[in-house]
């Protein structure tokens, strides 16, 4: 997937063109044609790029002018991005309980990314309004996990919710991350006991690549899924 070669020569934003050149041609790579541009071949593959002014091999040397890049992995290494998009979790139906702890972050072991990717659209049914960051986390040893990226989502109805990320908020994901929630004030999510392996911190929220260590559990099910980019495709 192109997302895979995007790993190859990373983010890189305000290159002038020769600068834009180089980097590609430096990974055996060169930049993409305005066609695939217009075809969104490169859409929801990392950077949120999507909405960016893009260098493409089709420009005409413009010095003095800035912009973002994407290279061109080849027609054979191009996927179709619909058919990357999958999903991944818990039927979205009303359950028995909804948390009244407090200060409490979870995660769910059971929803593990199968493949690098990109998170585009988390979806919960709310069993009561509040306010819920819905996180990817990944393992750091035992029951310790570093957080790698999260959405904080203003729930003001019940029922199936669903919240679309726009491309320069997606969250990029490994395989083997894993999805988490917390809220402050009391639980928005409905879950009914039983199912898989749910873990748990009380404590103050730590930021983006801040540790915890999930010290409690219980099997749980949380009414909670994600949409994906090629990270939940079989």
């Amino acid at each position: 997937f192109i997302f895979i070669f995007l790993k190859r020569y990373g983010c890189n934003k305000d290159k002038t063109y020769d600068e834009a050149n180089a980097i590609c041609k430096s990974k055996g790579l060169s930049l993409c044609s305005l066609d695939q541009i217009k075809k969104c071949n490169t859409c929801g593959t990392g950077c949120g790029y999507d909405a960016a002014r893009i260098w493409t091999s089709s420009t005409n040397h413009v010095p003095n002018i800035r912009a973002q890049l994407r290279c061109d992995v080849g027609s054979s290494s191009v996927a179709n991005t619909t058919s990357a998009i999958g999903s991944m979790g818990h039927e979205l139906i009303l359950r028995d309980y909804v948390d009244g702890a407090t200060n409490i972050q979870f995660i769910d072991q059971s929803l593990v990314f199968s493949k690098d990717g990109t998170v585009k659209e988390w979806n919960i049914f709310a069993h009561r309004p509040g306010t819920v960051k819905l996180q990817v986390w990944r393992i750091v040893q035992g029951e310790r996990y570093k957080l790698i990226g999260e959405t904080e989502i203003n729930v003001s109805q019940t029922g199936v919710l669903k919240y679309p990320l726009p491309s320069f908020s997606e969250i990029q994901v490994e395989a083997g991350d894993v999805v988490g929630w917390r809220h402050t004030g009391a639980g928005v999510i409905s879950f009914a006991m039983g199912g898989p392996p749910v873990r748990w911190f009380y404590g103050n929220p730590v930021g983006v690549m801040g540790e915890v260590t999930f010290s409690s559990g219980q099997n749980r099910q949380y009414s909670i899924s994600v949409t994906c980019f090629n990270a939940c495709s079989s």
